[in-house]
């Protein structure tokens, strides 16, 4: 079994594994989960604390990944590659241009070196 705190809100603060193989300790242990939520500036009216199943804690994990999701980082991600590909775009394109300079003449041989030792 795991013990969390959790606001009222079912908003994760803190888990603890295992812990529940002596009935005499459970108490106390989760009264180690509330009083860190209190020393983390939390009211002890905004939380609770429990013992959960796995199952519990795996729906737990679900919706904290739910709730955290930032759909910017995929965006990014893809705004990553696309100026990726402009650099390389646009240094084969002023590499090819005559009077380009050695020192990008230089890095674009250089990628062309490289992109031949990758496999598909």
């Amino acid at each position: 079994m795991n013990r969390v705190c959790l606001t009222k809100d079912r908003k994760l603060i803190e888990m603890q594994s295992g812990g529940n193989d002596r009935e005499d300790l459970m108490e106390i242990r989760l009264n180690t989960l509330k009083q860190n939520a209190l020393n983390a500036g939390y009211k002890e009216d905004e939380i609770e604390v429990k013992w959960i199943t796995d199952e519990e804690w795996t729906a737990i994990q679900e919706a904290e990944r739910v709730r955290n999701y930032d759909p910017s980082i995929e965006v990014k991600a893809k705004l990553a590659e696309i100026d990726l590909k402009s650099i390389r775009a646009i240094r084969e394109y002023l590499a090819a241009k005559p009077d380009a300079p050695a020192y990008l003449k230089t890095y674009e041989a250089q990628a062309i070196a490289e992109r031949t030792i990758i496999t598909k």
